[in-house]
């Protein structure tokens, strides 16, 4: 029996053109940067595209929750992260919940808004395969890339 760990909250929520030069550095992140390393930057431009906001619905690992989206889901570049989160602060949300993207190379990013006198972003990389069960009571979101219809021949 195939298990729903997601539930969707919003759709087709924009995410912009990226040159592939965008970075996740302090800039983005003046609350830091924690967690694994990144490999060495490449840039990869990607095109507009759209995505899916998700609350966490059943507890899980990263494993299962992005596994039950498929294997053939979108995985997410840097650039496209920086980017989206330039354009979309409104679906991060602050306090307990995280917002999860799971990245080409293997990584999640994992953004928190922390607050000391105001808000700024945090970034934690973590391993896909990480053992951590994150939980359903917190509200965790996963922004997940939605698959582009063919342009028409």
């Amino acid at each position: 029996m195939e298990k729903n760990y997601l539930r969707p909250l919003a759709t087709d929520v924009p995410v912009g053109a990226a040159l592939g030069t965008e970075k996740m550095d302090m800039g983005l992140f003046p609350g830091g940067i924690y967690g694994l390393k990144f490999p060495p930057h490449v840039a990869k431009p990607t095109p507009a595209m759209t995505a899916t906001v998700y609350e966490l619905a059943l507890n899980g690992k990263f494993i299962e929750i992005y596994g039950s989206l498929g294997k053939d889901r979108l995985r997410w570049t840097r650039s496209q992260v920086a980017r989206y989160l330039r354009d979309n602060t409104d679906h991060i949300e602050s306090g307990e919940c995280s917002t999860f993207f799971e990245l080409e190379e293997g990584l999640v990013a994992r953004v928190i808004f922390v607050g000391a006198g105001g808000f700024m972003l945090m970034l934690n990389v973590l391993n896909l395969f990480n053992e951590a069960i994150w939980y359903e009571d917190n509200h965790h979101r996963f922004i997940i890339l939605q698959p582009q219809p063919k342009p028409r021949a």
